[in-house]
């Protein structure tokens, strides 16, 4: 297992990306539900450390033992994966706080439910926990491993030098699934990040001693301060940032609005910020592919300030 962030994300970002046990809520017995595809994903991808099944259903899920509910686990665990509806989303949670869990994936959207983004960011705020989603696919890290995502990945996946992190469910799958000579450390589906934002997610990125690039697929900065301070690191240690920045015109900011709920900023003040750290923005997934290979190639072309990737 490599070694933890030495700085910068915090240790509630490391048992959320790289945690020593999970517990996955909403476990199942069924093939193809949710449940079960999520705990064959974390099974099958080799994860060193207890998996703990929760269920009140079964007394065993693909031949783990599985409790009743969270309060019921045998020791402390770091991670819990809530593979349950939305509207259990925020008991569970709760029920995560309660058991000292400091880290949690929400799969589900809350998008009918209204409030319930601000109910559960103050559950984790108050209980200094770092979530993914909701509304995501979750996350794959190669160097633990732990692919704590429900949906189908590539089996021969290996780690590598970059890191991406998307709000878009699709690219992620899409970067995944890419046959092409970039691989990855770490593949985070950030959803609405309601909890933990996508600059902690770059901080975390910069301090993994394996990362040579950055991918970020962004609708929206829902911390413009902290991608502000998150892009100047990565300046300051020379890792490259490649942005492809979505919601450009006006029926693209009306499609990150429905899809994630959050509003496109005015794109010119994006390409100031990105002029001012020397981000790569590039125009769609094939040009991010294009660049991460160059970035990452055994001599990659250094780039300055002055390149630009746009059409």
């Amino acid at each position: 297992m490599p070694e933890p962030p030495e700085d910068g994300a915090g240790p509630e970002l490391q048992k959320l990306l790289a945690p020593c046990s999970v517990a996955i809520v909403g476990a199942s017995k069924r093939p193809g539900t949710f449940g079960n595809r999520l705990v064959r994903r974390v099974l099958e991808g080799g994860f060193p450390g207890p998996v703990h099944p929760v269920n009140p259903r079964y007394e065993e899920v693909e031949g783990l033992r599985c409790v009743p509910a969270l309060a019921d686990l045998p020791e402390p665990t770091d991670l819990a994966l809530l593979a349950v509806g939305a509207k259990h989303a925020e008991a569970q949670l709760q029920a995560a706080a309660r058991t000292g869990i400091r880290a949690a994936v929400i799969y589900a959207s809350l998008q009918h439910h209204p409030g319930a983004d601000a109910r559960l960011a103050a559950i984790a705020s108050a209980a200094g926990m770092a979530v993914c989603g909701a509304n995501c696919m979750g996350f794959v890290n190669l160097e633990q491993p732990l692919r704590a995502c429900a949906y189908g990945q590539p089996t021969h996946l290996r780690p590598g030098p970059v890191t991406f992190i998307s709000h878009s469910g699709s690219a992620f799958s899409a970067l995944l699934h890419a046959s092409r000579g970039v691989r990855f450390n770490l593949v985070v589906s950030a959803g609405t990040e309601f909890s933990t934002t996508m600059d902690g997610y770059l901080d975390y990125a910069l301090n993994l001693p394996s990362t040579r690039a950055v991918a970020l697929f962004m609708e929206t900065s829902r911390d413009p301060a902290g991608l502000r301070q998150a892009l100047q690191r990565a300046a300051e240690r020379d890792v490259p940032v490649v942005c492809l920045k979505v919601g450009r015109g006006l029926r693209s900011r009306e499609f990150v609005a429905t899809h994630t709920g959050a509003l496109a900023g005015a794109d010119t003040a994006y390409d100031a910020l990105f002029d001012a750290y020397g981000v790569l923005r590039v125009a769609d997934l094939d040009e991010m592919m294009d660049t991460l290979e160059l970035l990452t190639a055994p001599r990659p072309r250094r780039f300055c300030r002055c390149d630009r990737f746009r059409r």
